[in-house]
């Protein structure tokens, strides 16, 4: 009996353990669809890290729809969704609008090249294990309030070099009148930084402001729209899984799909040369040039 109870307790314990780490979505049976995602902490403490499974995944009442846009925001940026078959990710498309079955990709950097990279902390400031904001000086470029909100800040160099932290807030910036601006982040910083050394750098979420794949790559292939979506609108992008997809010359049934780097934006093409333009699927359907054929998108 004493092993027995011994054996119970650990499974107890277990369970406890479990049940402070994840919290089940408010879906009331597993059709609609159950979210896991990192229970909201204490201050520092990232909120909704969501994953929402099935079309009707929810959180917080929300319906998570791949096939619906909205002008305000639902869901942190970059949430994934699983649909049978299909990932997507949470986006918000740039000054644009987009068409469906397009090849999106992040928005360039803010400002001047350097501007918001390898930056020092303010003078007579520190950055100890355990805060969560940090005071760095810019090298130019003004910031609207919490335009790098949901993106990174991270240590290229010195101490503390290697962390990276998504970014919770900051304030209007006018660097010419104060290069300062406070960062706060979601988590807390586990290595202390010195004002002396440690380099840091500010980068945008890649899935805010995106923008049709220009074939003049400029940043990442994120992944395709769905349907037609609104500049400056929230909504979903397809990662993976089967896609109508903008294709450009001549796709070969069961080959690799890749992002087109010259004639046509938004669009794939047959691999040319491995490592040159990036693969985004492999061809399920081959449809003539300039329409759109099956990809299975295999992004993310």
């Amino acid at each position: 009996m004493g092993t027995k109870r011994v054996g119970l307790a650990r499974v107890e314990k277990l369970l406890e353990n479990l049940k402070r780490e994840i919290d089940w979505g408010t879906a009331s049976s597993f059709e609609n669809g159950p979210m896991l995602r990192k229970k909201a902490g204490s201050a520092g403490d990232q909120g909704d890290t969501s994953l929402i499974i099935g079309k009707n995944g929810a959180a917080a009442g929300l319906t998570a729809d791949p096939f619906q846009e909205s002008s305000t925001q639902l869901f942190p940026l970059g949430t994934k969704l699983i649909y049978n078959d299909r990932t997507f990710r949470y986006a918000k498309m740039g000054s644009g609008a987009v068409t469906a079955g397009k090849v999106v990709q992040a928005a360039a950097e803010l400002g001047s090249a350097g501007d918001h990279q390898d930056l020092a902390m303010a003078s007579g400031t520190t950055a100890a294990a355990g805060v969560t904001q940090i005071s760095i000086d810019t090298a130019g470029t003004d910031l609207t309030a919490n335009q790098y909100a949901e993106g990174y800040l991270y240590v290229n160099d010195g101490t503390g070099e290697g962390q990276c932290f998504r970014i919770k807030s900051h304030p209007a910036h006018d660097h010419s009148t104060d290069p300062t601006v406070v960062i706060t982040l979601h988590d807390k910083v586990v290595t202390a930084l010195a004002q002396a050394n440690s380099k840091l750098t500010l980068s945008q979420n890649p899935y805010g402001g995106m923008i049709v794949a220009p074939h003049a790559e400029s940043g990442a292939a994120l992944g395709v729209t769905t349907i037609d979506m609104t500049a400056n609108y929230y909504g979903w992008i397809q990662t993976g899984g089967p896609a109508a997809v903008l294709t450009s010359g001549t796709l070969v049934i069961g080959n690799n799909a890749c992002r087109a780097l010259a004639t046509l934006d938004g669009a794939v093409l047959p691999q040319v040369d491995a490592g040159v333009n990036p693969v985004l699927g492999w061809v399920m359907v081959v449809n003539s040039n300039t329409d759109y054929s099956l990809i299975w998108l295999t992004i993310e």
